[in-house]
């Protein structure tokens, strides 16, 4: 059933998207150092589609509810964390770690004061925990520019935290201690800016940092606390 959920979830997203009357796919690479100890940077290829209404949704979705000034949607997505630890030493002998594969929901409005976004998602292939997340992002359009600068916060439970960054006690070794977590709380600020290279190429790029709370930092795989980003990528539209 879980596979079949999936496909169905990514065939009705992938309808969804091809109906749009303006359509700008494209894909990005992505560059942060590893929080764990000893590991090796990240480099991540993602696929995305650009926004064009707005409201600066991550990951394929698929409408519920839709209007000019606010959205309904359920989706799926992969985990923002590294599920191979950055291919620390430190993490040798431990449980391999799978891809986590989440369903979410959520809402977005677009204000005045920016745009507001309420995410939730449950994994059903990794650690089946749950995560939350709140977002703000502040469109600025520039001559050709468009700058968005946003924020947010997300909560992980016990279940994503020490799957993530807990050590388990068959996992102990004389230098790696057994280490549980509660829930956590990850904060996120950058800034995203699109501007177009011709009438079918756009240009997306990005930095910003991460910074996780101090049950995260204090697992005995982790080394720092925060993690800079920067981001490039080529978008092009399909009609």
């Amino acid at each position: 059933m879980k596979p079949l959920l999936l496909v169905s979830t990514l065939l009705l997203v992938s309808s969804q998207a091809w109906a749009e009357s303006e359509l700008m796919l494209g894909a990005s690479v992505q560059m942060e150092p590893s929080i764990y100890k000893g590991g090796k940077d990240r480099v991540l290829i993602s696929p995305f589609k650009l926004d064009r209404d707005g409201f600066y949704l991550s990951g394929p979705s698929l409408n519920v509810y839709k209007s000019p000034v606010s959205r309904a949607y359920v989706g799926v997505g992969l985990d923002e964390w590294d599920h191979k630890r950055g291919k620390s030493d430190i993490t040798a002998g431990m449980n391999g770690l799978e891809r986590a594969i989440s369903l979410r929901t959520g809402a977005a409005w677009k204000t005045r004061a920016g745009v507001f976004n309420v995410d939730l998602a449950h994994d059903f292939n990794a650690h089946k925990g749950n995560q939350a997340r709140v977002r703000y992002t502040k469109p600025i359009q520039g001559a050709r520019v468009l700058w968005l600068p946003y924020a947010s916060v997300q909560w992980l439970d016990k279940d994503v935290s020490n799957y993530y960054f807990g050590v388990k006690s068959t996992e102990a070794t004389t230098t790696r201690a057994t280490y549980q977590l509660n829930s956590t709380q990850v904060l996120k600020a950058g800034v995203d800016a699109e501007f177009p290279l011709s009438r079918n190429v756009a240009m997306v790029t990005g930095v910003g940092v991460t910074a996780y709370d101090s049950d995260i930092k204090n697992s005995p795989l982790v080394h720092k606390g925060s993690a800079p980003y920067v981001k490039v990528g080529l978008a092009y539209r399909f009609r």
